[in-house]
């Protein structure tokens, strides 16, 4: 099922490439930020904007991460936009984005399957 939250057709080919590859991996689905245990705090780029976590910052990590979760990045989601966070994550584009990741790691943006798409192992960002 597809939620209107897609990237574009070059970084969906590398998230095609990612997902079957973690797959054969047997990579276990487990977004951060979904997680009823311990969940990853949201995060802010220094351009004014809520992202679902420091790894989706596209200044820390390159324009290709941004260019996957292009929607979140639009001008009215801008924090000084928004009169309260609850504003930008009862957003459409927000509302997408979390039915995106509920529905599995195909649909997911690339920088979402990188992390949280993978094996029972210890990664730096783990405690």
């Amino acid at each position: 099922m597809e939620y209107g939250f897609k990237a574009k057709e070059s970084t969906s080919a590398k998230s095609e490439i990612l997902y079957e590859k973690r797959k054969r991996e047997g990579a276990k689905w487990e977004p951060q930020c979904l997680s009823s245990i311990e969940p990853k705090g949201f995060g802010t780029t220094s351009s004014g904007y809520l992202i679902p976590c420091c790894l989706c910052d596209n200044k820390t990590f390159g324009p290709q991460k941004k260019e996957s979760l292009a929607p979140l990045y639009d001008e009215e989601l801008k924090l000084e936009n928004n009169d309260s966070i609850d504003d930008i994550l009862l957003s459409d584009q927000w509302q997408n984005f979390w039915k995106s990741l509920k529905s599995g790691p195909k649909n997911a943006p690339n920088v979402c399957i990188y992390y949280c798409y993978r094996k029972n192992v210890k990664t730096k960002w783990d405690k």
